[in-house]
Protein backbone atom coordinates (compact mmCIF):
# COMPACT_ATOMS: atom_id res chain seq x y z
CA UNK A 1 0.00 0.00 0.00
CA UNK A 2 1.86 3.25 -0.75
CA UNK A 3 1.11 6.61 0.44
CA UNK A 4 -1.23 7.94 -2.35
CA UNK A 5 -3.62 4.78 -1.48
CA UNK A 6 -3.38 5.10 1.99
CA UNK A 7 -4.32 9.18 2.08
CA UNK A 8 -1.76 10.35 4.01
CA UNK A 9 -2.53 13.39 5.35
CA UNK A 10 0.34 16.11 6.26
CA UNK A 11 0.71 19.62 7.57
CA UNK A 12 2.12 22.45 5.03
CA UNK A 13 5.92 21.82 4.17
CA UNK A 14 7.69 24.50 2.36
CA UNK A 15 10.51 22.24 1.35
CA UNK A 16 11.22 20.76 -1.82
CA UNK A 17 12.23 17.44 -0.21
CA UNK A 18 14.57 16.45 2.17
CA UNK A 19 17.25 18.96 2.52
CA UNK A 20 20.81 17.40 0.37
CA UNK A 21 22.77 18.02 3.56
CA UNK A 22 20.75 16.37 5.86
CA UNK A 23 19.72 13.60 3.58
CA UNK A 24 23.25 12.72 2.72
CA UNK A 25 24.33 12.58 6.79
CA UNK A 26 21.68 10.76 7.77
CA UNK A 27 21.47 8.17 5.04
CA UNK A 28 25.48 7.72 6.27
CA UNK A 29 24.63 7.35 9.35
CA UNK A 30 22.13 4.65 8.47
CA UNK A 31 23.82 2.57 6.39
CA UNK A 32 26.80 2.77 9.75
CA UNK A 33 23.59 1.49 11.73
CA UNK A 34 22.39 -0.96 9.49
CA UNK A 35 25.64 -2.51 8.99
CA UNK A 36 26.47 -3.14 12.75
CA UNK A 37 23.61 -4.81 13.86
CA UNK A 38 23.96 -8.21 13.72
CA UNK A 39 22.96 -10.57 10.89
CA UNK A 40 20.63 -13.06 11.81
CA UNK A 41 20.24 -16.70 10.24
CA UNK A 42 16.37 -16.44 9.25
CA UNK A 43 14.99 -13.06 8.49
CA UNK A 44 11.20 -13.00 9.81
CA UNK A 45 11.86 -15.72 12.54
CA UNK A 46 9.11 -14.45 14.90
CA UNK A 47 11.54 -15.59 17.59
CA UNK A 48 14.07 -12.89 16.71
CA UNK A 49 11.46 -10.12 17.32
CA UNK A 50 11.06 -9.19 21.20
CA UNK A 51 7.50 -10.10 22.31
CA UNK A 52 5.95 -11.18 25.74
CA UNK A 53 2.10 -11.79 27.25
CA UNK A 54 0.81 -11.06 30.25
CA UNK A 55 -2.82 -12.39 31.47
CA UNK A 56 -4.89 -15.37 30.27
CA UNK A 57 -5.46 -16.21 26.51
CA UNK A 58 -9.02 -16.08 26.91
CA UNK A 59 -9.36 -12.54 27.47
CA UNK A 60 -9.58 -9.60 25.21
CA UNK A 61 -6.03 -9.15 23.57
CA UNK A 62 -4.63 -6.10 23.44
CA UNK A 63 -1.08 -5.52 21.38
CA UNK A 64 0.77 -2.53 22.96
CA UNK A 65 2.63 -0.19 20.17
CA UNK A 66 5.59 1.74 21.63
CA UNK A 67 6.51 5.04 20.98
CA UNK A 68 9.89 6.75 19.70
CA UNK A 69 10.46 5.82 16.47
CA UNK A 70 13.35 4.15 18.25
CA UNK A 71 12.26 3.37 21.56
CA UNK A 72 10.79 0.18 23.28
CA UNK A 73 7.83 -1.57 25.29
CA UNK A 74 10.22 -1.50 28.65
CA UNK A 75 7.95 1.08 30.65
CA UNK A 76 4.57 -0.13 29.73
CA UNK A 77 5.70 -3.65 29.96
CA UNK A 78 7.21 -3.38 33.53
CA UNK A 79 5.00 -0.24 34.85
CA UNK A 80 1.58 -1.27 33.07
CA UNK A 81 1.48 -4.62 31.82
CA UNK A 82 -0.06 -6.79 34.88
CA UNK A 83 -2.00 -4.37 36.13
CA UNK A 84 -3.58 -4.17 32.65
CA UNK A 85 -4.13 -7.50 32.39
CA UNK A 86 -5.30 -8.09 35.84
CA UNK A 87 -8.39 -6.39 34.98
CA UNK A 88 -9.61 -9.19 31.96
CA UNK A 89 -7.33 -8.44 28.84
CA UNK A 90 -4.39 -10.56 27.57
CA UNK A 91 -1.85 -7.69 27.08
CA UNK A 92 0.53 -8.16 24.80
CA UNK A 93 3.99 -6.03 24.06
CA UNK A 94 6.58 -5.86 21.88
CA UNK A 95 9.59 -4.39 20.87
CA UNK A 96 9.79 -3.02 17.06
CA UNK A 97 12.09 -3.90 14.68
CA UNK A 98 15.59 -2.63 15.32
CA UNK A 99 14.46 -1.19 18.71
CA UNK A 100 15.33 -2.10 22.41
CA UNK A 101 15.62 -6.13 22.40
CA UNK A 102 14.86 -6.64 18.65
CA UNK A 103 17.57 -4.42 17.83
CA UNK A 104 18.92 -7.15 16.08
CA UNK A 105 15.74 -8.17 13.91
CA UNK A 106 15.96 -7.60 10.16
CA UNK A 107 13.22 -8.85 8.63
CA UNK A 108 13.22 -8.35 4.58
CA UNK A 109 11.66 -5.01 3.99
CA UNK A 110 12.96 -1.74 5.50
CA UNK A 111 11.24 1.30 7.27
CA UNK A 112 7.62 2.07 5.48
CA UNK A 113 4.50 1.97 7.53
CA UNK A 114 3.60 -1.04 5.51
CA UNK A 115 7.35 -2.84 7.11
CA UNK A 116 6.59 -2.01 10.48
CA UNK A 117 2.73 -3.35 10.29
CA UNK A 118 4.19 -6.56 9.64
CA UNK A 119 5.69 -6.76 13.01
CA UNK A 120 2.56 -6.56 14.37
CA UNK A 121 1.30 -8.81 12.24
CA UNK A 122 4.07 -11.49 13.35
CA UNK A 123 2.62 -11.06 16.53
CA UNK A 124 -0.51 -11.41 16.21
CA UNK A 125 0.13 -14.71 14.42
CA UNK A 126 2.70 -15.75 17.35
CA UNK A 127 -0.29 -15.85 19.74
CA UNK A 128 -3.10 -16.85 16.97
CA UNK A 129 -4.53 -13.71 17.03
CA UNK A 130 -7.56 -12.63 14.39
CA UNK A 131 -8.67 -9.93 16.14
CA UNK A 132 -7.23 -7.70 18.72
CA UNK A 133 -7.21 -4.44 20.63
CA UNK A 134 -4.74 -1.69 19.70
CA UNK A 135 -3.34 0.63 22.24
CA UNK A 136 -0.52 3.11 20.14
CA UNK A 137 1.61 5.05 22.58
CA UNK A 138 3.48 8.55 21.72
CA UNK A 139 4.80 7.40 17.77
CA UNK A 140 3.10 3.93 18.31
CA UNK A 141 -0.21 5.81 18.15
CA UNK A 142 0.31 6.91 14.65
CA UNK A 143 1.73 3.50 13.70
CA UNK A 144 -1.56 1.60 15.45
CA UNK A 145 -3.69 3.91 13.65
CA UNK A 146 -2.68 3.23 10.39
CA UNK A 147 -2.40 -0.54 11.08
CA UNK A 148 -6.05 -0.42 11.98
CA UNK A 149 -6.97 1.86 9.54
CA UNK A 150 -5.25 -0.60 6.98
CA UNK A 151 -6.73 -3.44 8.96
CA UNK A 152 -9.98 -2.62 10.44
CA UNK A 153 -11.31 -5.69 10.04
CA UNK A 154 -8.55 -7.01 12.92
CA UNK A 155 -8.95 -4.42 15.21
CA UNK A 156 -11.52 -4.48 18.13
CA UNK A 157 -10.70 -0.63 19.05
CA UNK A 158 -7.73 2.04 18.93
CA UNK A 159 -6.53 3.42 22.08
CA UNK A 160 -4.13 6.45 21.41
CA UNK A 161 -2.37 7.70 24.23
CA UNK A 162 -0.24 10.72 24.27
CA UNK A 163 0.00 10.88 20.39
CA UNK A 164 -0.10 13.88 18.65
CA UNK A 165 -2.66 14.99 15.97
CA UNK A 166 0.00 17.27 14.69
CA UNK A 167 3.20 16.84 14.73
CA UNK A 168 3.99 20.32 13.42
CA UNK A 169 1.63 21.20 16.37
CA UNK A 170 3.37 19.61 19.03
CA UNK A 171 6.92 20.73 17.91
CA UNK A 172 5.56 24.79 18.06
CA UNK A 173 4.11 23.38 21.79
CA UNK A 174 7.49 22.43 22.86
CA UNK A 175 9.57 25.28 21.35
CA UNK A 176 6.74 28.05 22.88
CA UNK A 177 6.78 26.24 26.18
CA UNK A 178 10.80 26.02 26.38
CA UNK A 179 10.83 29.74 25.49
CA UNK A 180 9.09 31.11 28.59
CA UNK A 181 12.41 30.14 30.09
CA UNK A 182 15.41 32.36 29.75
CA UNK A 183 17.94 30.16 29.65
CA UNK A 184 16.52 27.77 26.80
CA UNK A 185 15.60 31.14 24.80
CA UNK A 186 18.59 30.63 22.27
CA UNK A 187 18.12 27.03 21.86
CA UNK A 188 15.01 27.60 21.20
CA UNK A 189 16.07 31.05 18.49
CA UNK A 190 18.15 28.22 17.04
CA UNK A 191 15.65 25.49 16.55
CA UNK A 192 13.50 27.99 14.43
CA UNK A 193 15.99 28.40 12.32
CA UNK A 194 15.84 24.70 11.06
CA UNK A 195 14.05 23.59 8.27
CA UNK A 196 10.94 22.44 9.92
CA UNK A 197 9.96 19.45 8.10
CA UNK A 198 13.38 17.93 8.78
CA UNK A 199 14.56 15.61 11.36
CA UNK A 200 17.24 17.32 13.08
CA UNK A 201 14.39 20.05 13.86
CA UNK A 202 12.12 17.64 15.39
CA UNK A 203 15.40 15.45 16.86
CA UNK A 204 16.32 19.18 18.57
CA UNK A 205 12.98 19.68 19.79
CA UNK A 206 12.26 16.22 21.45
CA UNK A 207 15.75 16.70 22.86
CA UNK A 208 14.68 20.33 24.25
CA UNK A 209 11.73 18.73 25.41
CA UNK A 210 13.82 16.55 28.03
CA UNK A 211 15.55 19.48 28.82
CA UNK A 212 12.73 21.45 30.34
CA UNK A 213 10.55 18.30 31.80
CA UNK A 214 8.17 18.84 29.45
CA UNK A 215 7.61 14.52 29.45
CA UNK A 216 7.53 14.80 33.74
CA UNK A 217 4.54 15.76 35.62
CA UNK A 218 4.44 19.08 37.41
CA UNK A 219 4.08 17.28 41.05
CA UNK A 220 4.91 13.35 40.84
CA UNK A 221 2.37 11.14 42.74
CA UNK A 222 3.76 8.55 45.18
CA UNK A 223 1.58 5.98 42.94
CA UNK A 224 4.22 6.19 40.14
CA UNK A 225 6.91 6.45 42.87
CA UNK A 226 5.62 3.27 44.18
CA UNK A 227 5.73 1.95 40.43
CA UNK A 228 8.94 3.10 39.48
CA UNK A 229 10.80 2.03 42.52
CA UNK A 230 9.51 -1.55 41.36
CA UNK A 231 10.83 -0.87 37.94
CA UNK A 232 14.05 -0.16 38.54
CA UNK A 233 14.29 -3.53 40.20
CA UNK A 234 14.81 -5.28 36.34
CA UNK A 235 17.17 -5.67 34.99
CA UNK A 236 15.75 -4.04 31.61
CA UNK A 237 14.39 -1.19 33.15
CA UNK A 238 18.03 0.50 31.92
CA UNK A 239 16.41 0.11 28.27
CA UNK A 240 14.26 2.79 29.14
CA UNK A 241 16.80 5.27 28.62
CA UNK A 242 17.69 3.65 25.46
CA UNK A 243 16.63 5.46 22.18
CA UNK A 244 18.02 3.46 18.89
CA UNK A 245 18.32 5.71 15.91
CA UNK A 246 18.07 3.43 13.12
CA UNK A 247 14.67 3.37 13.07
CA UNK A 248 14.24 7.09 13.89
CA UNK A 249 16.34 7.91 10.68
CA UNK A 250 14.89 4.99 8.79
CA UNK A 251 11.35 5.88 9.10
CA UNK A 252 11.70 9.75 8.47
CA UNK A 253 13.27 9.17 5.44
CA UNK A 254 10.45 6.56 4.34
CA UNK A 255 7.50 8.44 5.49
CA UNK A 256 8.67 12.08 6.31
CA UNK A 257 6.78 11.09 9.91
CA UNK A 258 7.36 14.73 11.11
CA UNK A 259 5.10 16.48 9.10
CA UNK A 260 2.04 14.10 9.70
CA UNK A 261 -1.07 15.53 10.51
CA UNK A 262 -3.59 12.63 11.75
CA UNK A 263 -6.93 14.38 11.61
CA UNK A 264 -8.30 12.66 8.40
CA UNK A 265 -6.60 9.49 9.42
CA UNK A 266 -8.60 9.31 12.78
CA UNK A 267 -12.00 11.25 11.06
CA UNK A 268 -11.79 7.80 9.20
CA UNK A 269 -11.44 5.55 11.54
CA UNK A 270 -13.96 6.43 14.26
CA UNK A 271 -16.67 5.68 11.21
CA UNK A 272 -14.84 1.95 11.88
CA UNK A 273 -14.19 1.20 15.52
CA UNK A 274 -13.98 2.60 19.09
CA UNK A 275 -11.21 5.16 19.02
CA UNK A 276 -9.97 6.80 22.13
CA UNK A 277 -7.30 9.32 23.20
CA UNK A 278 -5.65 9.43 26.56
CA UNK A 279 -3.22 12.14 27.69
CA UNK A 280 -1.71 13.36 30.74
CA UNK A 281 -2.58 17.15 31.43
CA UNK A 282 0.76 17.94 32.05
CA UNK A 283 2.48 16.44 28.96
CA UNK A 284 4.62 18.92 27.17
CA UNK A 285 3.39 18.06 23.36
CA UNK A 286 -0.13 19.41 24.20
CA UNK A 287 -0.76 23.13 24.36
CA UNK A 288 -4.72 23.69 24.87
CA UNK A 289 -5.04 24.62 21.35
CA UNK A 290 -4.12 20.88 20.25
CA UNK A 291 -6.33 19.10 23.07
CA UNK A 292 -9.13 21.48 21.53
CA UNK A 293 -8.33 20.08 17.90
CA UNK A 294 -7.98 16.27 19.13
CA UNK A 295 -11.36 16.30 21.09
CA UNK A 296 -13.08 18.46 17.72
CA UNK A 297 -12.11 15.25 16.01
CA UNK A 298 -12.76 12.22 18.52
CA UNK A 299 -15.58 14.06 20.55
CA UNK A 300 -14.78 14.88 23.96
CA UNK A 301 -16.49 11.86 25.67
CA UNK A 302 -13.66 9.89 23.58
CA UNK A 303 -10.78 12.17 24.85
CA UNK A 304 -9.38 11.50 28.02
CA UNK A 305 -6.91 14.16 30.09
CA UNK A 306 -5.57 12.74 33.31
CA UNK A 307 -4.31 15.06 36.25
CA UNK A 308 -1.59 14.92 37.31
CA UNK A 309 0.61 12.91 34.38
CA UNK A 310 2.86 13.52 31.84
CA UNK A 311 3.75 11.45 28.50
CA UNK A 312 4.32 8.41 30.30
CA UNK A 313 0.62 8.54 31.73
CA UNK A 314 0.50 4.73 32.24
CA UNK A 315 2.94 5.09 34.97
CA UNK A 316 2.38 9.05 36.77
CA UNK A 317 -1.48 8.11 36.63
CA UNK A 318 -1.26 4.27 36.46
CA UNK A 319 -4.78 3.75 37.96
CA UNK A 320 -6.90 5.92 36.14
CA UNK A 321 -4.97 5.28 32.86
CA UNK A 322 -6.58 1.87 33.17
CA UNK A 323 -9.70 2.96 33.97
CA UNK A 324 -10.05 4.98 31.41
CA UNK A 325 -8.76 2.33 28.11
CA UNK A 326 -11.27 0.02 30.02
CA UNK A 327 -14.03 2.50 29.12
CA UNK A 328 -12.35 3.44 25.98
CA UNK A 329 -12.33 -0.01 24.34
CA UNK A 330 -15.66 -0.94 25.55
CA UNK A 331 -14.29 -3.64 27.82
CA UNK A 332 -15.47 -1.72 31.19
CA UNK A 333 -18.75 -1.08 30.26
Amino acid sequence: MTNRTRGIERDHDSSDGIPRVEYLVMLMLTIILWCSMPALSSAGNVDTLYHKSYGAPADPAVIFVHGGPGYNSVGFELGAAKELARTGYFVIVFDQRGCGRSRGYRPRGGWTFDDLHEDIDTVAARYGLKTFHLLGHSWGGTLAAFYALAHPDRCRSLCIASSPLSYQRTFRALLDRADTTERFREQVRQIRTLDTAGLIYASRCFALAMQTGAYTPRVKSSEADTIMTAVRQDSAAKLMRDMTPGPTIGIYMAERYTMLNMGETWRRLIALMPVGFIAGMDDGLFDPVHIEAIRDVLGKDRTIIIEGASHNVFIDKRAAFIESYRRLSSNGQ
